[in-house]
């Protein structure tokens, strides 16, 4: 930091905070282990798939108590 221009060239840090989840899964009751699969998501030529899957997890959570 150069505090008579108050300019700088980078910024860096040294402390990364870290928690550890226990067991956490994208698992859903009623779905298909892998319905929600970051592969089967990814894929460009089925966005309409895509956007049904998306579709059916919010019409869940709106739903969810």
């Amino acid at each position: 930091m150069k505090w008579k221009t108050a300019t700088t060239n980078y910024v860096q840090s040294d402390f990364i905070p870290q928690y550890e989840f226990p067991g956490v899964s994208a698992a859903l009751p009623g779905f298909d282990p892998f319905f929600f699969s970051m592969r089967g998501l990814s894929v460009k030529q089925k966005k309409e798939d895509i956007i049904g899957k998306l579709n059916v997890l919010a019409d869940a959570y709106e739903e969810w108590d």
